[in-house]
């Protein structure tokens, strides 16, 4: 009797330790699942941002060359505009 009342405990915490390995295995396989999934989105996203800054940069450039290039088209048609008016000038002395 007390041969099966021992079995019966062994059996008994032979069980549980094996359900906490079980259990704790998939515990641990489960968080790391998780995680990878977490890295992945999280790299998803900062490729997105990445690219949607570049983006935003490049946009800012070509408004920026663009300011820049109407700046110096004005100040040539100004210099221009000069030119023609000391040219009228000198051929109104010259006359």
């Amino acid at each position: 009797m007390t041969t099966i009342i021992l079995t019966a405990c062994i059996s008994a915490v032979a069980a549980v330790a094996i359900y906490a390995l079980v259990t704790n295995l998939v515990v641990k396989t489960s968080i790391r699942k998780r995680r990878e999934v977490a890295l992945k989105e999280a790299e998803a996203e900062g490729e997105m941002i990445k690219k949607e800054r570049i983006l935003q940069a490049k946009e800012k450039f070509i408004q920026l060359k663009s300011e820049y290039d109407r700046q110096v088209n004005e100040r040539n048609q100004k210099l221009a505009q000069s030119e023609q008016r000391a040219k009228q000038i000198e051929q109104n002395l010259q006359n």
